[in-house]
């Protein structure tokens, strides 16, 4: 079974100090772990006030099973890594050890344009023919073309960001 571990920041005494090693240290330094299939780091979002929580970045490391994950903690690559992962951490981290037990793909497609949001798309008058080509400058060539809108939630209508006129 898929284990992943993960790392939990607390939020840091100073986030410009932790910033600066974080990425270009403790990222580069998880990647050599051996065994490792997949790594994700995500940063925590503030309160709706603006507020911080009491956590700061989280980095999953994914291995194939609890025994490559244990395996991969013994090696001089966690040797350098985890001393660097404490001596960062000044507000604190946790580190723990889970099974996947459910893993899916994601639930809707993944689209990175202006579609990502979209629950409708209507043609604008003079806007070409149906079936014309895709319109190129979008990443996920999804199928709409320049001149269509997106109705997106709260079902405003705009102009996809990658269409000519978007710029």
């Amino acid at each position: 079974m898929t284990t992943k571990i993960t790392v939990i920041y607390d939020n840091p005494a100073d986030p410009i100090a932790f910033e600066s090693g974080y990425a270009p240290v403790q990222v580069d330094l998880a990647k050599k772990l051996p065994g490792l299939q997949r790594i994700e780091t995500s940063k925590v979002w503030p309160k709706e006030d603006g507020s911080p929580t009491p956590l700061y970045r989280m980095v999953d490391l994914y291995f194939s099973d609890y025994e490559s994950a244990s395996a991969a903690v013994t090696t001089q690559e966690a040797a350098a890594l985890f001393p660097s992962i404490l001596g960062l951490a000044t507000g604190g981290v946790r580190i723990a050890f889970s099974d996947i037990e459910e893993s899916s793909p994601p639930l809707r497609a993944s689209l990175p344009c202006c579609m990502s949001r979209a629950i409708a798309v209507r043609r604008i008058p003079g806007a070409g023919r149906r079936g014309g080509p895709l319109h190129g400058r979008c990443p996920a060539s999804v199928g709409h073309r320049p001149g269509q809108q997106v109705l997106a939630f709260p079902q405003a209508a705009r102009p996809c960001r990658f269409s000519p006129a978007a710029g």
